[in-house]
């Protein structure tokens, strides 16, 4: 039986790991000062039609950066993607993209590696939830 694991983000800044099997909770990693967790999203499990365990996460801060982190907590790459709080963000179901909104108004697309694929949007307002359609061909917000 598998059992969950998730990541839990708080005003300390760090990022946890509880346990569904066990109820216990570790410190993954924990993030830069004046820098706060906004939201997250595990990188597809399931890319290529074979079930495998996620080994990376993408976490939305409030610097305007993502960051692509390590299931064991190591920042693998921090990007600059808005200005003022990134919102929102969710990877494709693919695993090739993944789709932010910002305080800024904008929603953008990024390769996985964190390039900058496109601007989606540029709105008047804060973006505050973002998602992708169930073909990874069309945005919510």
């Amino acid at each position: 039986k598998q059992w969950y694991q998730r990541r839990v983000r708080g005003d300390d800044r760090a990022i946890l790991k509880w346990s569904g099997k066990t109820g216990d909770t570790t410190a993954v990693c924990k993030l830069a000062e004046g820098a706060y967790p906004t939201d997250m999203s595990w990188y597809p499990s399931n890319v290529g039609g074979r079930q495998a365990s996620s080994e990376l996460f993408a976490l939305a801060t409030t610097d305007g950066k993502f960051h692509l982190v390590s299931k064991n907590g190591r920042f693998e790459k921090s990007i600059e993607a808005h200005t003022g709080a990134v919102i929102s963000l969710r990877w494709s179901l693919q695993g090739t993209s993944l789709v932010t909104a910002g305080e800024d108004g904008q929603v953008k697309i990024w390769s996985r590696s964190g390039m900058l694929r496109s601007t989606l949007a540029q709105v008047g307002s804060p973006v505050y939830s973002v998602a992708w359609g169930p073909d990874s061909e069309q945005v919510l917000y």
